[in-house]
């Protein structure tokens, strides 16, 4: 007796097939010629033995693909980021932390660069301070701010010509008081353009003090005797007069 599947010669009476495992009885293999026993692929279903009512319904459900089907697997593509239902973007860490992070790193190297790093901050707040103060200022402020500037300088610069002795800047007499009242006049320009409500009472101080500033150097030029009045001394004087005449306007239009 040979094996309806794998043709294996088998024993009389044998109702399994020990090579293939296929069922060989007669009792179950009688009216399935064209069938092969008990192998049944996937999504295929076995035809009814002939004299039968029996209707054999195929379901194919498996959507594996044939190799995933042959090893009985199934491979699933995960994502993780649809899962969670996030996405991960570009995320911009501010300076301060990325030299925080980098001070950890390095150690002291890093923490002098945090240091350096400090420093250019207060470097870059100045510079925007100042840059805020002149955009608050204006037409006649930003003018009388110049005039006041160039009055500072000026007083540095050869006020007498003394024999002997040469040339002697105003800082060295005089000028000294001049320096420091166009510094006091600046500080009240700067401290009414961001008070306004003190506006009339700083705007008479800066006035005050411009005109200290540009009253030193005539007196000096008309009390000096003996010396030669230098090119600094009338400079000062020119520039203090005008920080005057600009307060004045800027006074009348309060």
């Amino acid at each position: 007796m040979r094996c309806p599947d794998c043709h294996n010669q088998v024993e009389a009476n044998t109702q399994v097939c020990a090579n293939c495992g296929a069922i060989v009885s007669s009792l179950f293999t009688n009216g399935f010629e064209d069938f092969t026993q008990s192998k049944v692929a996937v999504g295929q279903a076995p035809q009814a033995p002939q004299g039968t009512d029996v209707d054999v319904v195929a379901i194919d459900d498996d959507t594996r693909p044939a190799n995933q089907r042959d090893i009985g697997t199934q491979i699933v593509e995960m994502d993780p980021e649809s899962q969670r239902g996030t996405q991960i973007v570009e995320v911009a860490v501010p300076r301060v932390v990325r030299q925080a992070a980098k001070s950890q790193e390095v150690g002291g190297v890093g923490a002098r660069d945090a240091t350096d790093g400090a420093g250019h901050d207060i470097n870059g707040d100045l510079d925007q301070a100042l840059r805020h103060f002149y955009l608050r200022l204006s037409g006649i402020d930003r003018l009388a701010l110049a005039s006041l500037c160039a009055t500072f300088i000026f007083s540095f610069f050869p006020w007498t010509e003394v024999v002997g002795v040469g040339w002697v800047s105003g800082i060295e007499g005089l000028g000294a008081g001049t320096a420091v009242a166009a510094v006091l006049s600046i500080f009240l320009l700067w401290l009414r353009s961001a008070y306004r409500r003190f506006a009339a009472l700083t705007l008479v101080g800066q006035l005050i003090f411009a005109a200290i500033a540009t009253a030193l150097p005539i007196y000096l030029s008309i009390s000096a005797h003996g010396v030669t009045v230098a090119y600094g001394l009338a400079l000062t004087a020119l520039a203090g007069a005008l920080s005057i005449v600009l307060s004045l306007l800027r006074f009348l239009r309060l």
